[in-house]
């Protein structure tokens, strides 16, 4: 665990750190916890965000929710078991968020490898009907000559 006084230097931090939870009072100094919040999503949206408040600041609380998209409320003052356990359930969160993002990751790389094999069968498709264009001209060449050389013969066309 990692605390900072000025949310810039926790903001800078982020990257380094990697925190599984950000945890943020939502009245600060410089930036209100909805920014920084909305911040560290930007720089780490895996991290479970969580929201700390002694005042009922409902607007507040709704950017929050609603920007910020924060997984959990606590209310000062607070219970420290309380904090626990849902600091436990967030900790839960952020795995579920780390497989989430790891399938998705593996079902980009499976799409994208597919893409790029149904682009191979659009160029090999391509390729053959060119020979099979190819080969049809070829026997039609062929067939106009048989039957010139069946007229020069006198030959009658069948059917």
């Amino acid at each position: 665990m990692k605390c900072f006084v000025h949310a810039a230097d926790a903001l800078k931090e982020l990257p380094t750190y990697n925190p599984a939870i950000i945890l943020s009072d939502m009245k600060m100094g410089k930036m209100n916890g909805v920014d920084f919040l909305l911040k560290g999503k930007e720089i780490l949206p895996c991290a479970v965000r969580m929201a700390l408040s002694g005042y009922a600041d409902i607007n507040l609380m709704i950017g929050a929710i609603r920007y910020a998209q924060i997984f959990d409320y606590i209310q000062k003052p607070y219970d420290p078991e309380d904090v626990e356990v849902r600091l436990q359930k967030a900790l839960a969160q952020y795995e579920e968020n780390i497989r989430s993002q790891q399938s998705k990751g593996a079902f980009e790389n499976v799409n994208k490898s597919l893409s790029q094999e149904n682009q191979k069968l659009k160029e090999l498709a391509h390729l053959k009907n060119n020979e099979l264009d190819k080969v049809k001209s070829e026997l039609g060449a062929l067939q106009r000559r048989l039957l010139e050389i069946t007229d020069g013969l006198g030959l009658k066309r069948s059917a």
